[in-house]
């Protein structure tokens, strides 16, 4: 599927589901998670912390919270 690009009808259909019945959204999940947690601790690090540092934790925080 993947060497061919989905372009099959229903290789997205079938990749999904070898997906969500597989860890794989877990570890995604999970992957997710540390480098949000890894980017908002060096965003916050910066010197002279602005409106830009605290959109980039935003975004960060956001990465982590969103649903999929």
């Amino acid at each position: 599927m993947m060497l061919r690009k989905f372009k099959e009808d229903g290789d997205a259909e079938k990749a999904r589901q070898i997906v969500v019945n597989s860890d794989g959204m877990e570890k995604t999940r999970r992957l997710i998670e540390r480098y949000s947690e890894k980017a908002v601790e060096l965003a916050s690090s910066l010197p002279n912390r602005n409106k830009s540092t605290e959109q980039l934790i935003k975004l960060a925080v956001a990465q982590a919270e969103r649903k999929f």
